[in-house]
């Protein structure tokens, strides 16, 4: 008999479950927090990170918050409102507040936190790469000649068409259109004229 998973709401973590109720699956955090009172356990938050720096890039840093950026993952130790030390396995920065006094991150649930510098007690990360910068395309100035093979762009910054190309014949406007620079400045990257 083939047995059929049933639909959970997110914040019944998503995350398959072991077999059974969703409540018994043993996550990091759950291990970790098994110290005194449900605060974490010391010992086994430290093997957590050893274990943890051998297979990913975590770095524990200070708490200053101006050195995490959105898309970085964290994972944190803080004071729970009933004054309980936790760990929390955290989640992707997705903001940083302009004054460095919190953090929003998604959980691996999909669901949204807040951290508070004044709760935070411990702070790991793993820091995202930044993404490539993007280059600006650039094509030659268009000859005075205008003929009937001619392209134009429109120009982001004032919407009004610009000619970018004239051709001799029907064959090197072909190429030009098919171009992948064309087509990325057609899907709207910032473009302009190289400078004489």
């Amino acid at each position: 008999m083939t047995t059929v998973r049933k639909w959970r709401p997110a914040q019944e973590n998503p995350i398959d479950p072991v077999p059974g109720d969703w409540r018994d699956y043993n996550s990091f955090q759950k291990l970790i927090n098994t110290g005194p009172d449900g605060n974490v356990d010391e010992e086994k938050l430290e093997e957590h990170f050893e274990e943890q720096s051998q297979i990913f890039n975590w770095e524990e840093i200070p708490i200053d918050f101006s050195l995490i950026k959105p898309g970085d993952r964290i994972r944190y130790v803080t004071q729970t409102q009933d004054n309980k030390i936790v760990f929390r396995t955290g989640g992707w920065v997705t903001h940083v507040a302009d004054d460095y006094s919190y953090f929003a991150y998604m959980a691996h649930t999909k669901t949204s936190w807040c951290v508070q510098s004044e709760d935070c007690q411990r702070l790991w990360v793993i820091k995202c790469k930044p993404k490539k910068k993007q280059s600006i395309i650039t094509f030659k100035p268009p000859p005075d000649k205008i003929t009937k093979y001619t392209v134009y762009l429109p120009d982001h910054r004032t919407g009004s068409q610009i000619r970018v190309a004239s051709f001799p014949n029907q064959y090197k406007l072909d190429r030009f259109l098919n171009s992948i620079k064309f087509q990325r400045a057609l899907d709207g990257e910032d473009w302009m004229f190289k400078p004489d």
